[in-house]
């Protein structure tokens, strides 16, 4: 059984003198603080504006999955036999997103944000070096999942015109060129494609980010080097975001209280 609270006594309340009020020491859970073991999981990594689609190779975090659209719904990731109190959230991609993460395990459906929204990811998440940390740590149940419905802002995919021997791409249809700069730090005002890898026709090329190179307009774009395909006035492009979501915070005690005594 997990220790019960030794200032409440398991009961949830205590009283202070001026009436009974909540347990200050265990939130009224009855349950004795659980430092718990330091634990982290990972959604993803999934892709969004893939070239191909492809489903998950792991379902239990949504890794592998891919989709030609800019959106996924329900990307999920699976908690294990142990409640997870989730501390920090953190998250690598390619590009920015937008996102909606939610509790599947609340029974509502608990929303990190107001439904219908889905916030930045620069103004929900943080990375390994600077975790944004949570104001209220939330507590995961065990074998639930977190959900999430993620949206790709800057990617694309598309058809385009491209010459052998050239390194000249030309829009033909589809998501326009991403002429938007990247936010910074480390480089504001860079071309958020500059340095990109743009898949044409299956094959991987990289976006130059010289300077007046790169996307030099919605239509038009120059390759780090040049195209080696056959010649083609209309081949699949696509721009993808790859996307890794981490919550670090800790497993807890699954054990119940064990029942406080007669008062």
């Amino acid at each position: 059984m997990a220790q019960m609270c030794s200032t409440c006594r398991g009961k949830g309340y205590a009283n202070f003198g001026n009436g009974t009020e909540s347990c200050p020491m265990c939130d009224g859970t009855g349950v004795a603080w659980d430092p718990g073991r330091e634990f982290t999981y990972e959604m993803g990594p999934f892709t969004l504006n893939a070239p191909a689609v492809a489903v998950a190779t792991n379902t239990q975090n949504y890794s592998g999955a891919a989709t030609t659209s800019n959106l996924l719904q329900g990307v999920s990731c699976q908690i294990a036999n142990y409640p997870f109190r989730c501390m920090f959230v953190m998250s690598r991609s390619t590009f920015p997103f937008a996102i909606q993460p939610s509790d599947a395990g609340s029974g509502s459906g608990r929303y990190f944000v107001p439904q219908q929204t889905m916030v930045h990811s620069e103004n929900f998440f943080g990375d390994s070096r600077h975790p944004m940390p949570w104001p209220t740590p939330y507590i995961f149940q065990r074998n639930q999942n977190i959900t999430a419905n993620v949206q790709d802002l800057a990617g694309a995919t598309g058809f385009a015109s491209v010459t052998n021997g050239s390194p000249n791409v030309t829009w033909i249809s589809g998501g326009l060129f991403n002429v938007a700069t990247a936010f910074g730090p480390p480089f504001p005002g860079a071309g958020i494609w500059a340095g990109a890898t743009i898949n044409i026709g299956g094959v991987n090329y990289v976006i130059s980010s010289a300077l007046g190179s790169g996307v030099t307009s919605q239509t038009t774009l120059v390759l780090a080097a040049n195209y080696a395909g056959t010649t083609n006035a209309n081949i699949a492009y696509a721009v993808s975001n790859t996307i890794r979501i981490a919550f670090k915070g800790q497993e807890l005690s699954n054990q119940a209280v064990s029942a406080p005594p007669a008062s």
